[in-house]
């Protein structure tokens, strides 16, 4: 997957990157640091939260095939920054296979 930064957001990287190039501090040194600064300056407050909750909630829709589930749930781990081999994952589907 390739994201791209567009708009406002990339004109905010290109300042925030030449002022640290100015000051000669170092740029963001890792993807999670990025991420992490990304999700402060533009998400808006709570949006996080209700991602977690619908993440929580997520079902496979009527007429929503398998691999279109499989992808959506793929976006919501990134974006989440959950990984498909947590336990809770895994636990998460345990527990509503009990109520199918």
């Amino acid at each position: 997957m390739q994201l791209k930064l567009e708009g406002h957001e990339l004109n905010w990287w290109k300042s925030h990157t030449e002022t640290l190039r100015l000051e000669g501090e170092l740029l963001v040194a890792k993807w999670e640091d990025f991420k992490t600064l990304i999700k402060l300056l533009f998400y808006p407050v709570g949006y996080m939260e209700d991602q977690l909750i619908r993440w929580h909630y997520i079902r496979q829709r009527l007429g929503q095939s398998v691999k279109e589930y499989i992808a959506k749930l793929g976006k919501m781990f990134v974006m989440l920054g959950i990984s498909p081999r947590n336990l809770d994952v895994h636990l998460k589907y345990l527990v509503d296979e009990a109520w199918v």
